[in-house]
């Protein structure tokens, strides 16, 4: 067994005695890695083990060098929840900032979605900050929403009231995250304290479309929201629910919204309808369904097209390919 392998191998035994002992025989402690990319700080980090950690520190290891995949140590603690190893690795940060992967996800990113309120709180004790912003705009309370940590929107939220109506780089507040990713327990309370429902993304979908596409559950708590008798047929930019349904082929969605009073004709903007979308993508099977189910053939969109028309130009496009 290589060197490199049985460093490794001391750090899953949780050997410190032996790894400290196998690593005086290595004079570049930093470089080594294994096939996933990581280094020795990464996987001792990921294991949990302290005195290994902190023996890597001592030996010059860098808690802000990233991983093959991106991720920093910080990243890991963050993620794992540690709140001691944590507080080890930023003894040593100094005065660098906080490591960002590629796309900008901080520590605090990845304490967020994972709703570790302890590490959180330590990060932000180090002088993160509540409304760092990865390079989609995404702050910590858009990851914690979209995971449904419900303890670490509320920390978030009350350090800055503001950040309810936060949008990122598309558009979303952190209630199309909730709604999109079904979280049950994040949606109510966002909507309890005014959130919009009908906000819209650069897309035009609010919440509302959003939670009709990402199953039942979330779909029941706009439903019970005092606006709720309403919501199922609310038209954002002329896009309504049933209208993202169909262009996501959700048929059960569909049903449902049907059911709750969607009108199966309701044109958007540009004078389409359900029928017209499943017409567009080429659907078959979603078209005869939705006339089936008393859908208009004969509605106009406003570049001249009816839902008949549309289904054979896309067909038979498909068959010249």
């Amino acid at each position: 067994m290589r060197l490199s392998e049985r460093l490794f191998d001391a750090i899953h035994s949780a050997d410190s005695k032996r790894f400290k002992l196998l690593s005086e025989e290595c004079r570049f402690l930093q470089v080594i890695c294994d096939r996933s990319g990581m280094f020795l700080i990464h996987q001792a980090v990921l294991a949990g083990r302290l005195a290994i950690t902190r023996y890597l520190l001592e030996r010059g290891a860098s808690i802000t060098f990233p991983s093959r995949g991106g991720s920093t140590a910080l990243h890991l603690a963050a993620a794992k929840g540690d709140s001691r190893m944590m507080a080890l690795l930023l003894t040593h940060l100094g005065r660098s900032s906080m490591p960002e992967t590629i796309v900008g996800i901080n520590p605090i990113h990845i304490a967020a979605a994972e709703g570790h309120l302890s590490i959180i709180r330590l990060l932000i004790q180090k002088g993160a900050s509540v409304r760092s912003k990865d390079r989609f705009g995404r702050m910590p309370v858009h990851f914690a929403a979209g995971s449904d940590q419900l303890a670490a929107v509320k920390m978030l939220v009350d350090l800055d009231q503001s950040m309810e109506g936060e949008t990122d780089m598309y558009g979303h507040t952190p209630l199309h995250w909730a709604a999109r990713f079904g979280s049950i327990r994040t949606t109510p309370w966002l909507l309890r304290r005014g959130a919009s429902c009908t906000a819209e993304d650069i897309y035009g979908r609010s919440p509302l479309c959003l939670a009709y596409t990402s199953g039942k559950d979330c779909i029941s708590v706009f439903r019970h929201t005092p606006k709720g008798a309403s919501l199922s047929l609310a038209r954002v930019s002329g896009w309504t629910p049933l209208h993202e349904a169909a262009q996501r082929g959700k048929f059960r969605t569909i049903r449902t919204l049907l059911c709750d009073g969607a009108q199966i004709n309701a044109q958007d903007d540009l004078g389409r309808t359900a029928l017209h979308i499943a017409a567009f993508n080429g659907s078959r099977r979603l078209y005869l369904w939705l006339r089936a189910h008393n859908a208009s053939k004969l509605l106009v969109d406003d570049y001249g097209w009816t839902a008949p028309r549309l289904l054979s130009f896309r067909l038979i496009g498909r068959r010249g390919d």
